[in-house]
């Protein structure tokens, strides 16, 4: 019965562990696509527009900017809860450790839930930016 139950609990464990990294590794994959467009430019010209704090204005623009084409687009939900235990281990590992190394680590993750906002944010900019040629065609 015991033995059972302990292949139970490590086949358990090792699905939750394969899914975490699926879902980390579908996040690396949109944080490395290039950002399109003026994005870019402004990514370039201001390096700290992808700062670890700038998480929280990307969220804010990307509610604000409407997504004229319906398009079928993944939340930002998942990242976000992420990114909030990220900053919680963050400064924990400050508290405790009160040095800047145990915290490389978590900042290098928000850095990159801050680039995959960046991305969605502006694969939705385009979108709207080719239904409204779409729409002044006509």
């Amino acid at each position: 019965m015991f033995v059972a139950a302990f292949i139970f609990v490590l086949s358990a464990a090792a699905m939750l562990h394969f899914a975490a990294m699926s879902w980390r590794a579908g996040l690396m994959r949109v944080a490395g696509k290039r950002l399109p467009g003026e994005l870019e430019a402004a990514t370039a010209a201001s390096a700290a527009f992808l700062a670890q704090q700038d998480f929280k204005s990307l969220e804010v623009w990307r509610e604000v900017c409407p997504d004229l084409s319906q398009a079928d687009e993944p939340s930002l939900c998942s990242v976000h809860l992420y990114y909030r235990f990220l900053r919680v281990l963050n400064t924990l590992g400050r508290a405790v450790f009160s040095s800047t190394s145990s915290a490389g680590w978590a900042q290098g993750e928000m850095a990159l839930c801050t680039r995959y906002a960046a991305v969605r944010l502006s694969e939705r900019l385009d979108r709207n930016r080719a239904v409204l040629a779409d729409v002044t065609s006509c």
